[in-house]
């Protein structure tokens, strides 16, 4: 399952994010995971990252396990963040990689709030997934047509 740029908010609220730090936060981790991906993974011979926040294990004294839980993932992110800001995510943030996200993290942070919150027991459980952008503009587009044809027929 991946997470929605709200869901990552929401998540990064549980971890005690400040909220001026949630809009760019979340475009950076949505960034950083591939588009929201908990199980994300980069390993190479200078690193082992995992999760949202691709947290490096050869940086950090966590298992992949225990970064995949996306909850835990954005509570170290914080700590890490605390210490060294968004050095530690620097080519994202100051490569402007996280840039293109911007725009969507904002209008999720200003539409409405989900109190669904998710926990560390149901975060990977199915069937959680709610309408993505995609069928949310695909009823849009529908909707828009259906009025069209009804003010444009006789």
């Amino acid at each position: 399952m991946r997470y929605s740029i709200a869901q990552i908010q929401n998540l990064m609220r549980q971890a005690g994010w400040p909220e001026d730090l949630i809009v760019p936060g979340a475009a950076v981790f949505y960034y950083e995971s591939g588009r929201g991906n908990p199980q994300a993974a980069l390993v190479t011979g200078a690193e082992a990252s995992y999760g949202l926040a691709q947290v490096n294990t050869k940086a950090w004294p966590y298992t992949k396990e225990q970064l995949f839980d996306p909850l835990f993932n954005l509570q170290i992110a914080y700590q890490i963040y605390q210490q060294q800001g968004w050095r530690a995510w620097y080519n994202t943030y100051y490569g402007g990689r996280y840039q293109q996200y911007v725009a969507a993290s904002q209008a999720a942070y200003n539409g409405p709030r989900s109190t669904d919150y998710i926990t560390s027991a149901n975060y990977m459980s199915e069937g959680t997934s709610s309408a993505g952008p995609a069928s949310t503009s695909a009823l849009l587009i529908v909707a828009g047509l259906a009025l069209a044809y009804w003010w444009f027929s006789d």
